[in-house]
């Protein structure tokens, strides 16, 4: 992945441009309009004096942006579409984790999808399916009225090396039969998808390769108080598309909002070093539990990403949880009154 390549796919228009997956050392852009990427999104510096006068940038023998270009005002993230293709350029160059940690991430994501009765869909026969049990290292899917099918780690494993062997892109009958059981492990897998009509089999990697399924395990706890069964003891339906995983979901969700909380601008890599780092909770817009139709969830636009402590405000009235505009408006009345002696933590505007 490098600048040149990112503007030409992107057709962006500039005549310098840098690639940093962190954002915050480049060398020095000397044309402009000239672009910095990192890995989620860009800023254009149209001309050398915009370039030159942003404070925030600093000039040694190199450049560097002490929290990232992303923390910079002028900083755009992909679009849906820029994703995409960024994601599609950039597939080639990154593997699947193919060990025990990934099958153990599987089996998390399979437990949760049945908690919450997820019902999935096998593109290719056109039948539903959902996960019946996970037990004694496996997991059990099955159709209405069908014997149950169970995937097992050494299946799951084979898959993957395949997809691996075939630089992220394979068709789907050249793994072989287990139509059903494939539909499944791209159903959960937060960084598979169906391409060409499901006829392919497509792996979405970024240049963190594994830390989406980290992402997804670690913040398995969040996902279940947002989206549990019961608000005020009222079941709520599960009403994401059928070709849409949660987890696939919250994956993007990240890569298009960044990982500094949208309230109070929290970063968990800026506190917590290396441990925090990508680290951020999904918040939807909307409850699900809100929702009367089926509904197909966009990550761009029904979706945020807040910290810890903003999410469970947020959430702390279950059966009507606060706006994002609704919190920030507490939040930034609250901190006002609040002087710095009495604060335990610093926390950048």
């Amino acid at each position: 992945m490098n600048g040149k390549h990112l503007i030409k796919l992107l057709s962006i228009t500039a005549l310098h441009s840098l690639y940093r997956e962190d954002g915050k050392w480049y060398h020095h852009l000397k044309k402009f309009p000239g672009v910095l990427f990192d890995k989620n999104g860009y800023i254009i510096f149209a001309t050398k004096e915009d370039y030159e006068n942003n404070a925030f940038l600093i000039r040694q023998k190199d450049l560097h942006i002490t929290n990232g270009i992303s923390s910079l005002v002028e900083y755009k993230h992909f679009s849906l579409d820029e994703l995409k293709k960024v994601k599609s350029f950039d597939n080639s160059n990154n593997k699947l984790e193919v060990s025990e940690k990934a099958w153990e991430v599987l089996i998390s994501i399979a437990a949760q999808a049945q908690k919450n009765k997820e019902v999935f869909k096998s593109p290719i026969h056109r039948k539903d399916y959902f996960v019946e049990a996970v037990a004694e290292g496996k997991i059990f899917i099955k159709k209405e009225s069908s014997k149950k099918s169970e995937i097992g780690k050494k299946f799951f494993l084979r898959v993957l090396e395949e997809i691996n062997n075939s630089s992220g892109r394979i068709e789907r009958k050249k793994i072989g039969g287990h139509v059903a059981k494939i539909s499944a492990i791209v159903y959960l897998h937060p960084q598979l998808e169906w391409a060409d009509n499901f006829e392919t089999i497509l792996a979405i990697n970024n240049t963190s390769k594994t830390k989406l399924l980290e992402i997804v395990k670690s913040d398995i706890d969040a996902f279940e108080e947002e989206n549990s069964d019961n608000f005020e003891g009222k079941p709520s339906k599960r009403l994401v598309n059928y070709y849409e995983r949660k987890p696939h979901l919250r994956a993007k969700a990240i890569l298009l909002h960044g990982t500094t909380c949208k309230i109070c601008k929290f970063n968990f890599e800026k506190h917590y070093g290396e441990y925090g780092e990508d680290y951020i909770e999904v918040h939807h817009l909307v409850p699900i539990s809100k929702l009367i139709d089926p509904t197909e969830i966009n990550p761009e636009t029904d979706m945020t990403v807040l910290c810890a402590n903003c999410h469970r405000m947020a959430h702390r009235s279950r059966s009507t949880p606060l706006s994002v505009e609704e919190l920030r408006g507490i939040w930034e009345e609250a901190k006002d009154k609040i002087s710095p002696s009495d604060s335990k933590l610093d926390i950048d505007n």
